[in-house]
């Protein structure tokens, strides 16, 4: 385990020790209001689990990410804390506070969340503390707060290469880890048996909820292209857990104002070293995958994408094969407000969307709909049984100015898990950053 002062002090020595004509001190923040409104009815089993039929609830909270960011020349120094607080009275009620925007006791919180030192080198940028990352395997999670990683930070672009590498053995999750459903053994769906908001854990505690000597993680992207054609690999290894292995690659075909954009993905998960996470399931192996396409159809601001994936099934594996993901709810590309099943195993998923940009009041904005269709088999690893989950939606975000945009959107959805039959959602949050 490395000694976040020391490197701190390290990146510092690497730096010019001549006085800078150039030096700033801004504010860093990324603030945003939600308003959250839900109503739930409950399955036959839900009803059991819950001693009651339906819930309704809502949450009006502020929060985000707030502090400093001071510059000289090509190094930066960061400072924020991050946290929510409530702007409605809280229920009295548990189950009626949202717990999505708030911390585990889903009680208001504020933690120093990023404290970071970086330096750019050419086309290499170094930045080694509490900070930010975010692809497909370790992801932000961001509702109100993001998952946010210590650790240590490179990259390198040139032309159309670009490859990053993070290594980090703390994680503190996002507000939105405590959509764990009833089961917190479901934190597999993104968040981790141990996670903890707004509060630093060791690797292995956030993973399985035991504290083992393991080496921390690393995980690497590499694209080679631009943003319309390229191939992407991703990669992350957990000692003594798993290695996941992401790979895609998008076309984009033009013909006049239309446009044709294919893609397809493949991912693949094995356990490695000791495999921890296996003592809770009599040592099995860790042996998942799943093959994912899209494809997208553009006419000027007109667009509509079909998205399709299929998740293997071992009965031999970990949880038959589900994707064990602890640091990302977007493993996958088929995702709603309220599901992100694509990758529980023995499961098809397909999503239909249609959107348009256009300006209300000289404003770029952007309307969407979609409906998604999850496939659930009976070797899902979840549960014993199989589950028809669905969801439609609708969204529409408006980017006010370069700092502020506003977001609106609304959900339907049905056997989100074996509990819940049926949910409606709405949000709307206005997010200002600097």
């Amino acid at each position: 385990m490395f000694k976040i002062k020391k490197n701190i002090l390290l990146l510092i020595s690497l730096t010019s020790l001549e006085a800078s004509e150039s030096f700033s001190i801004l504010p860093k923040v990324d603030l945003a209001i939600f308003f959250d409104e839900n109503d739930k009815n409950y399955s036959s089993l839900g009803k059991i689990v819950k001693q009651k039929e339906s819930l309704n609830y809502s949450s009006s909270v502020f929060g985000g990410d707030v502090g400093i960011s001071a510059k000289s020349d090509d190094l930066e120094f960061v400072l924020q804390g991050s946290g929510t607080t409530s702007i409605q009275n809280r229920s009295k009620d548990d189950e009626k506070i949202n717990a999505p925007y708030f911390d585990n006791d889903r009680k208001d919180f504020f933690y120093l969340s990023n404290i970071y030192l970086s330096k750019q080198f050419d086309d290499v940028n170094l930045k080694i503390g509490r900070q930010k990352y975010n692809n497909e395997l370790v992801n932000l999670n961001k509702r109100v707060t993001t998952n946010q990683y210590e650790g240590i930070y490179l990259d390198y672009k040139k032309d159309l290469f670009k490859i990053n590498s993070f290594y980090f053995d703390k994680v503190a999750s996002s507000t939105v880890a405590n959509n764990v459903p009833f089961n917190h053994n479901y934190g597999v769906m993104g968040y981790g048996k141990g996670y903890k908001v707004g509060e630093f854990v060791s690797v292995s505690e956030h993973i399985s909820n035991k504290d083992y000597d393991i080496n921390g993680a690393i995980v690497s992207d590499i694209t080679y292209g631009d943003l319309n054609n390229n191939i992407n690999i991703q990669n992350l290894y957990v000692d003594d857990f798993f290695d996941t292995f992401d790979i895609s690659s998008k076309l984009n075909l033009v013909y006049g104002d239309f446009n044709i954009t294919p893609r397809i993905g493949y991912i693949k998960q094995v356990d490695v070293g000791e495999n921890y996470y296996s003592y809770d399931y009599n040592h099995k192996k860790i042996d998942a995958s799943m093959y994912q396409s899209s494809l997208r159809f553009r006419y000027k601001d007109v667009f509509t994408t079909f998205k399709y994936a299929s998740s293997s099934s071992d009965k031999d594996s970990v949880l038959n094969g589900t994707f064990i993901s602890p640091f990302s709810n977007k493993l996958g590309w088929i995702i709603g407000p309220q599901t992100g099943h694509s990758f529980i195993a023995d499961t098809i998923s397909k999503e239909f969307l249609a959107g348009v940009n256009f300006d209300i009041f000289s404003k770029k904005s952007v309307f969407l709909i979609s409906s998604i269709y999850y496939d659930i088999g009976a070797n899902n690893g979840l549960s014993n049984r199989s589950l028809d989950t669905r969801e439609k939606y609708i969204y529409l975000n408006t980017i006010v100015n370069k700092n502020l945009n506003l977001t609106i959107q609304y959900s339907i959805a049905k056997n989100i898990d074996i509990i819940t039959e049926d949910s409606d959602n709405f949000r709307a949050y206005i997010n200002y950053n600097f």
